[in-house]
């Protein structure tokens, strides 16, 4: 092969091998740009799906009608607030204005619960701040029941406070979401209180114009594209407190109300369905109320399409159960929860089966049978000091000491909260701390001139060792 050939092969393998690494670059710059765009539109829907969020369950001083606080209960200048209060009371004598008043007064309390919630998550100081939103709850439960009904100025107001108690049951959701366990149930109870106290409102009123009033209310509030979903919730847990009479007036709202949630749905683009989905991974509120609405969406004459979605945002409401009852420490209110979720579960129980035979009620009575003989074990530990009474399933949860313990019951029984469902995963764990031993100056000079002796000494018998004398190599003759 002369030289004019191999430059001609060599001259082609590099081409080709540029064309190659031309081709390779283009396939990944097509690579990494479908997977950017991939992870934009994730970015995308999260940010939407947040924004949705939002809009069904913040809600501001400015939405009740009143201005931000500057001086919370924590002050030592709270007490001239509350003075300040009871002479504006005191010297408001027509009840139209004082029941709006009482309101008012109801309404900053609850807003500076929620943002000393912001400073501290004390449940001491919690308690103390939703105790004095109920106590001013009931005054104004009270100025509202002395007005008449046929008067359109009390009709009016009614009405503002109807808005008001939605706006309310939202703030205290949102609140009860941000807050640890135990500050969590005092925002539950609390908001158990205010249900009570609109309730026994209520019961003087027309059964229909309880409706009316309800519906016009849940038409005026804010929200983003599934927010009929909320305003169902709120509709279920008031339907609880209210008179046998006026429930029935209720109970036709909530099919309103279901109705506007299904064909909302229906309309939907496949994308805003998917949302859906991660809308109930998101919104606060009550999960058992959340888990009835999926089970009456599961009812009705849903699309192939819209059925899955629907079975997949079942899954992440009965998630959100177990993930309630995995983060109760305290047994006695775990077991209250437990029993609450008995007294639902006719509620959640459908007439109609999913497409895989079993309906949200069912498939969460399962998961819920397994969390009670799971207390059961925990609460043979009492007797047995030991997890031997704790059962061998392997359904890992993370501690919050960062270790992995095969199942719940195992956790409660060493004394770990839990942290996460699952295995723990990427635990860092942190480094020793490394304490310097003391110096003593005395023994260290000490050491120092032993080893300058030594290397002297050394040094010394280096330059006295004789230099070996050469050797002339002699030659045979």
């Amino acid at each position: 092969m002369n030289m004019k050939t191999k430059i001609a092969l060599l001259s082609i393998f590099v081409l080709l091998a540029g064309v190659s690494f031309a081709f390779a670059e283009e396939a990944a710059t097509v690579t990494d740009t479908a997977t950017n765009v991939v992870t934009d539109a994730a970015a995308a829907t999260n940010s939407q799906v947040d924004a949705a969020v939002a809009a069904d369950q913040t809600v501001t001083a400015t939405d009740l009608n009143v201005a931000e606080p500057t001086v919370l209960p924590d002050s030592p200048f709270y007490f001239f607030k509350n003075w300040s209060r009871g002479v504006q009371s005191a010297l408001t004598f027509n009840k139209i204005k004082k029941a709006e008043l009482r309101a008012q007064f109801a309404n900053e309390k609850l807003v500076e619960a929620r943002k000393l919630s912001e400073k501290t998550q004390d449940p001491a100081v919690l308690n103390s701040a939703m105790q004095n939103y109920e106590t001013e709850m009931e005054k104004a439960k009270d100025a509202a029941s002395a007005l008449s009904s046929t008067d359109p100025a009390a009709e009016k107001l009614l009405n503002k406070l109807t808005d008001f108690q939605l706006k309310r049951q939202k703030l205290m959701d949102n609140l009860a979401s941000k807050l640890p366990e135990q500050a969590k149930e005092r925002v539950l109870k609390a908001q158990e209180k205010t249900l009570e106290k609109f309730a026994e409102l209520m019961q003087k009123e027309n059964p229909e114009k309880i409706k009316e009033r309800m519906e016009k209310a849940l038409d005026e509030q804010k929200g983003g594209q599934f927010k009929n979903f909320k305003n169902l919730e709120v509709l279920l847990k008031l339907e609880e407190k209210l008179p046998e009479q006026a429930k029935a007036a209720i109970q036709r709202a909530q099919e309103n109300a279901l109705n506007r949630l299904h064909g909302d749905l229906n309309q939907m683009s496949p994308e805003d369905q998917t949302k859906f989905k991660t809308y109930l991974e998101k919104i606060g509120g009550d999960e058992l109320k959340q888990a009835e609405i999926i089970n009456r969406l599961e009812k009705q004459g849903l699309p192939a399409g819209l059925k899955e979605k629907i079975k997949s945002s079942r899954e992440e409401v009965i998630n959100k159960v177990e993930k309630r009852l995995m983060n109760i420490e305290d047994d006695a209110t775990r077991k209250a929860y437990l029993e609450k979720i008995d007294a639902e579960k006719a509620e959640t129980s459908s007439a109609q089966p999913t497409s895989n035979g079993e309906d949200v009620g069912s498939l969460l009575q399962k998961r819920i049978e397994l969390r009670k003989e799971e207390q059961k074990r925990i609460d043979a530990k009492s007797q047995t000091g030991t997890i031997a009474a704790c059962a061998k399933a392997w359904e890992p949860v993370c501690g919050v000491d960062g270790k992995t313990y095969s199942n719940i019951c195992k956790a409660k029984v060493a004394g770990t909260a839990i942290a996460s469902k699952g295995a723990c995963a990427n635990v860092i764990k942190p480094m020793p701390t490394l304490t310097p031993k003391p110096i003593n100056m005395e023994e260290y000079y000490k050491q120092l001139q032993i080893k300058e002796a030594e290397r002297a000494t050394t040094q010394t018998q280096t330059e006295t060792k004789p230099i070996p004398t050469s050797v002339t190599p002699t030659t045979n003759q």
